[in-house]
């Protein structure tokens, strides 16, 4: 009940205000707001060039390039230490990072599968 109140009395703090002060007032109905057909038709026009124009990197990324990064992420080699091996004690070595595809996801997402998903350090 209170805030019905409220909302009553500043409702008609508005009125009064706006009639000591003659502040044009217009409203419109649901029809006349932003969103008209127009508006609408442009938007589904932007939204299906954007679609065009990705589709093709979408369709290359699915096919060949999420195989190959796979690939790279298995064998850890996406680090730029793979594209100029690491100078070692022994020299340079272009597999010294690569522990294998299991020790590498364990060193990543750690040892307990249930964490895996979560954003916390494991």
């Amino acid at each position: 009940m209170a805030c019905e109140r409220d909302e009553h009395l500043e409702q008609a703090i508005l009125a009064r205000y706006v009639a000591i002060h003659r502040v044009p007032v217009k409203t419109r109905d649901f029809a006349r707001g932003n969103l008209t057909t127009t508006a609408l038709g442009y938007g589904f026009i932007f939204c299906l060039f954007v679609f065009f124009t990705d589709l093709p990197y979408f369709i290359e990324f699915w096919t060949r390039d999420y195989q190959e990064h796979n690939l790279k992420k298995a064998c850890n080699s996406m680090l730029p230490e793979s594209f100029r091996a690491p100078m070692l004690e022994g020299g340079p070595d272009k597999r010294a990072f690569d522990h294998g595809i299991r020790a590498n996801y364990r060193e990543v997402f750690g040892y307990n599968r249930k964490l895996w998903f979560l954003p916390i350090f494991s």
